[in-house]
């Protein structure tokens, strides 16, 4: 049913991808891959909060998916909530730390919110593992936000401050401090074994 959804998917028949992997789910309440896709198809539809429900509950049954992380990262960054954004970024990128893919996108977060001091620190392991174009481009947009920076950094938005406080961001806020707090315990345990970079 997963591989009928991501033919669904690739052939711009979002709902019936979206059936298929609810079927599966259903089918299968540890199904990773369903879980993971419905979190996609919410996130390309601009449903944020529930994309990042989906990657949430893919996480609690395999805490360490790389990919569940990266998308829950990027589905967090879209709901405002930055510093949990931050902590899902860095999981992905120690979780699996030769993923250009996902040290690009937090790299990207790190130039987007005008923490060049984080990105200081992780581009010593960006030029370990990316190649030298796209190194090039990260280190280019680096130079170029730093040139463009207004002073404007740690204001808050007036649209995240009219947020209203519904139900499913009541929902999303409680799913996000238990599972986070988990994996901060057993992140910081892990982090006084052997150390991190991030």
């Amino acid at each position: 049913m997963v591989n009928m959804g991501l033919i669904y998917k690739q052939q711009n028949g979002i709902q019936d991808a979206k059936k298929m992997f609810k079927a599966a789910k259903d089918a299968d309440r540890r199904n990773i891959g369903a879980i993971i896709n419905l979190g996609c198809i919410e996130f390309e539809q601009g449903n944020y909060d529930e994309a990042s429900i989906s990657f949430l509950d893919a996480l609690e049954i395999k805490p360490d998916d790389e990919e569940a992380l990266c998308n829950l990262a990027l589905s967090l960054k879209k709901t405002n909530y930055i510093e949990y954004a931050q902590i899902a970024f860095e999981e992905a990128v120690n979780v699996s730390p030769g993923n250009t893919f996902i040290l690009t996108n937090y790299m990207m977060f790190l130039l987007e919110q005008k923490y060049f001091e984080q990105f200081d620190k992780v581009l010593p392991h960006a030029r370990r593992i990316m190649d030298k174009n796209e190194l090039d481009i990260v280190v280019k947009l680096h130079e170029e936000f730093k040139t463009v920076v207004d002073g404007t950094a740690g204001v808050l938005d007036e649209a995240m401050l009219g947020r209203p406080d519904n139900k499913m961001e009541s929902s999303l806020k409680s799913a996000l401090k238990t599972v986070l707090a988990r994996r901060m315990t057993l992140r910081l345990s892990q982090v006084e074994e052997e150390g991190s970079f991030a």
